[in-house]
C-alpha cells in the first residue's frame, strides 16, 4: 500500500453499507460450522467482522489492517484478535495463522504502487498471501467494487495521483462518484479480479455481481460499475 494511501486511512475511516456484504454473509452462513474462525484482511473499522458475527454466527474472529486508528474503532465494534500490519509483510502474515474463512472487502483497489500495472502486481501478491491464510477445506471470499472500461480506470488512477500531489489527503466530493481526491485507488473489472485470483494461485468457485447505480458524470464517459463483485475462491492445493 502506498504511503499516501496508508496515511489517508490513519486520518479517515470509511464503511460501506452492510447490504453490500449480504451475498458474502449468506454464502458463508450456509457452510459455517460451530468453532469456525474467520480472518478479515484489511478489516478497517470492523464492518465485515460485525456482519459475519451477526449474519453468519461466527464468533472466532480476527482482523488485520495497516491503519491503527481504524483498528481502534474495530475494537469498539467487535470482540476479535486485531493486529496492526500489512498482509504484504511476510513475517506478519505468517503470524496470522490459518482460518476456515478469510475475507477481503474493498481492499484490492487500495493496494497501490507507482503505476496501475505495478498496483495490479502488488494486489496479486496480496491475494497470494491471503490465500495462504486459508486452512485446508476453507474459503476465501473477496468483495470488491469493480468498474469498466479499463482505460477510464487508468485515467482515474493518474488523475487522482496528480490531485493528491497538489492537494494532499483531501477528498474532493462529487456526489456518489466522490473520490477524485485521496485516497489513490486502482479499480479493476470483475474479469480482472478473477484473473488475479488465478495468478495468485487460487480457483474461483462462485462469483456474483451487483450492478452499481452511478451518477451522470461517470455514465457520460461510458463507465459501468458493479456495486460489489463477490468471489468465493479456494487455494489450488484444494
Amino acid at each position: 500500500m502506498a504511503d499516501d494511501t496508508a496515511e489517508y486511512f490513519e486520518e479517515h475511516s470509511q464503511d460501506y453499507h452492510p447490504r453490500r456484504l449480504r451475498v458474502a454473509v449468506r454464502w458463508i452462513a450456509r457452510i459455517a460450522a460451530e468453532g469456525d474462525s474467520l480472518l478479515d484482511v484489511g478489516c478497517g473499522t470492523g464492518l465485515v467482522l460485525e456482519a459475519m458475527r451477526d449474519g453468519a454466527g461466527i464468533t472466532r474472529l480476527a482482523g488485520c489492517d495497516p491503519a491503527a486508528a481504524a483498528l481502534e474503532k474495530a475494537a469498539e465494534r467487535v470482540d476479535a484478535d486485531l493486529r496492526v500490519g500489512s498482509i504484504l509483510d511476510e513475517a506478519f502474515a505468517d503470524g496470522l495463522g490459518e482460518h476456515r474463512f478469510v475475507t477481503m472487502a474493498a481492499v484490492l483497489h487500495h493496494v497501490v504502487a507507482g503505476t496501475r500495472r505495478a498496483s495490479r502486481d502488488q494486489a496479486v501478491l496480496a491475494l497470494r498471501a491471503t490465500l495462504a491464510r486459508v486452512a485446508p477445506g476453507g474459503r476465501l471470499v473477496i468483495m470488491e467494487p469493480t468498474y469498466r472500461p479499463r482505460w477510464v480506470m487508468t485515467v482515474l488512477f493518474w488523475s487522482k495521483r496528480a490531485l493528491i500531489a497538489l492537494f494532499g489527503n483531501r477528498r474532493l466530493e462529487l456526489g456518489r462518484w466522490n473520490n477524485l481526491g485521496a485516497p489513490l485507488v486502482a479499480y479493476y473489472s470483475p474479469d480482472e479480479v478473477q484473473e488475479m485470483v488465478a495468478e495468485a494461485g487460487g480457483r474461483v468457485i462462485r462469483s456474483r455481481d451487483r450492478t452499481a447505480s452511478l451518477r451522470r458524470l461517470p455514465r457520460a464517459v461510458g463507465v459501468r460499475g458493479r456495486w460489489f463483485t463477490t468471489v468465493m475462491a479456494v487455494p489450488i492445493r484444494d
